[in-house]
């Protein structure tokens, strides 16, 4: 799933989790905002300069790049993404023949390159353009560290897309892709020791996501989950479940807690950041149902109220039932503010990113697509949910009792899927989302939970419709029955 965050333009991270469609949806919006016939105008002067230069030199002479980039760029923005494939296909010819395979050069060139076939869906040929890019920015890479950092995590954001996206079979060689890459960028910063420590919370904790990604998949069981657990494909030895879990919980505990020491050695005042960190600890423990987890927050209020900072503040951060993990591991509690999840009575929007990976969640702004009445590539469902702090859950997923403690329950559908088993679908997923409580001058309190529910329709296979509300309440108890009571 993906959360849409409203108020923002930009797209803040590839997350957990940017849906194709959402982008090219993007695009478009934009481009009704352009004048079209200004644009076409562009295109074609675009191209009279690409053939004269053709003419003049030849097919593949360095002076044709950056027209050809150029042309590329105004070609995807009128949504003509085949004709962008082809003018970025000789781009890359052209960098390659004149500067060598393995020239930085090229790296610009590719990533337009793989942004362009994500728009037009063409997921094969991203797959493979990504893998020659882990092999390039791995083992032959041209540069400094820090610039092979963020390329690497360019890479990892990209394949954790894929994984989303792609065909079913291909999705967990794109995660395990992504997390190699995410490690070893971080081991990159690990050597330097000259990082910043907002670059090395931000890599770490992109890490630590993309292990719970992993964890879902694992606990929603089937082929997915199977594969997650593999140790190779020719090795014929798979991780036992509780094991594999168990590996991925200590390996985002043990970075939360490298991120503690790191600011800790900032300096004995800096208290504000090292509580974010803790809190952050607090999540992590909770998304593995821990029940001391509940019991953490409290005491980091109280912590954070004893070393002077204003309740007021404190209380806002605690205000409204926030879904986890949060997009960010913010060191700054006002910077957490700013970028909080909708104020208390908002509903939150979650996009069903692969029904593969229950619960998990990603933030993005909203797309401007969706907001100007193109919902209709969506099946939009609305539930309202209890959060209560002081007791479990339960509900079965693919066969198996999940009990959990800091999620929803008692979920009701206010306009759910006319179809019986993706109404239960939908009830399981959001079942699965960890929901940090709300506090109340210190003090865990129970909590009601509004949300919007997208599911992309080429996941559904069949075009669904919406019931009423009239329509829901003849089948709101079957609903209940089929998910176990929903949840209670």
């Amino acid at each position: 799933m993906i959360f849409l965050r409203p108020g923002y333009r930009f797209f803040r991270h590839f997350l957990f989790f940017v849906v194709p469609g959402l982008i090219a949806g993007t695009w478009m919006s934009r481009v009704a905002a352009d004048d079209f016939a200004s644009l076409g105008q562009q295109i074609q002067d675009q191209q009279s300069l690409v053939q004269s230069l053709q003419s003049r030199y030849d097919r593949v002479d360095y002076r044709l790049l950056e027209p050809l980039l150029g042309l590329a760029r105004s070609q995807t923005r009128a949504n003509r993404f085949d004709d962008a494939h082809d003018s970025l296909s000789q781009a890359v010819q052209v960098v390659r023949i004149s500067n060598g395979l393995f020239s930085s050069s090229q790296y610009r060139v590719l990533e337009q390159s793989i942004e362009n076939n994500i728009r037009r869906g063409a997921w094969e040929a991203v797959a493979d353009q990504l893998d020659h890019l882990q092999w390039l920015y791995s083992s032959h890479f041209e540069g400094d560290t820090p610039d092979q950092v963020e390329r690497l995590m360019w890479v990892s954001e990209r394949y954790l897309q894929a994984a989303t996206s792609d065909m079913e079979n291909r999705q967990v060689e794109h995660l395990k892709s992504a997390i190699r890459l995410n490690s070893l960028a971080y081991r990159l910063l690990d050597e330097q020791q000259t990082a910043g420590l907002e670059t090395r919370v931000r890599v770490a904790y992109s890490l630590v996501k993309k292990y719970h990604m992993e964890i879902q998949g694992i606990r929603h069981g089937g082929e997915v989950g199977f594969s997650i657990r593999s140790e190779g494909p020719n090795t014929g030895r798979v991780e036992e479940r509780k094991r594999a879990l168990r590996k991925r919980y200590v390996a985002g505990l043990h970075l939360l807690h490298d991120l503690r020491e790191q600011v800790q050695q900032t300096g004995p005042d800096n208290v504000e950041a090292l509580a974010m960190v803790d809190l952050g600890i607090a999540d992590w423990e909770l998304l593995f149902n821990k029940r001391k987890a509940l019991e953490e927050y409290p005491r980091l209020y109280e912590r954070l109220a004893a070393e002077g900072i204003e309740t007021a503040r404190l209380d806002a951060l605690f205000a409204a039932p926030a879904t986890l993990p949060q997009p960010e591991l913010y060191l700054d509690l006002d910077e957490a503010l700013a970028d909080r999840d909708p104020a208390p009575g908002e509903p939150i929007t979650l996009i069903q990113l692969s029904s593969n990976f229950p619960g998990i969640i990603g933030h993005a702004v909203p797309d401007p697509a969706i907001e100007s009445g193109r919902r209709g590539r969506f099946l939009t469902t609305e539930a309202e949910l209890s959060v209560d702090p002081f007791s479990s859950s339960s509900h079965w997923l693919n066969g198996t009792l999940r009990t959990n403690w800091g999620t929803g329950s008692n979920i009701r559908l206010t306009a759910a899927p006319e179809d019986l088993s993706l109404a239960k679908e939908v009830a399981q997923q959001l079942q699965e989302v960890h929901i940090r409580p709300v506090l109340v001058a210190g003090e865990m309190q129970e909590s009601e939970l509004k949300v919007r529910y997208l599911v992309r329709r080429n996941e559904a296979v069949r075009e669904y419709s919406v019931l009423d509300s009239v329509q829901l309440s003849q089948r709101e108890a079957d609903l209940r029955t089929a998910v176990g009571g929903g949840g209670d």
